[in-house]
């Protein structure tokens, strides 16, 4: 791979040539590995593509031109996109591969 795709994500499984995405994802699962045992954690993944100003749904190819919405606390997301729970970076990688193929 190379532009784009390269910085996001690199070279999948070597730790030093790795991109953005598996830096990311391992970082915010570790931080959340170092929490109190105690707290619970539900995390969701989405992944979509925008193009030419089209938001597409890479899980859910039905789901097209999506949009972007703002909730009652200013957190922005894009409504109606696929959201699939994960409880490991792994998991979250092969939810990016499966939307890959789309």
């Amino acid at each position: 791979s190379s532009g784009k795709t390269h910085t996001m994500e690199g070279v999948l499984g070597n730790e030093s040539l790795q991109g953005i995405i598996p830096r990311i994802v391992q970082d915010i699962f570790n931080y959340i590995y170092g929490m109190d045992e105690n707290l619970e954690f539900h995390i969701k993944v989405s992944y979509f593509e925008i193009y030419m100003d089209k938001i597409r749904d890479l899980l859910d190819v039905t789901k097209t031109n999506l949009s972007v919405h703002e909730d009652k606390n200013k957190v922005t997301y894009v409504k109606g996109c696929t959201e699939r729970f994960v409880s490991s970076p792994e998991e979250v990688m092969e939810v990016i591969d499966e939307g890959k193929s789309n």
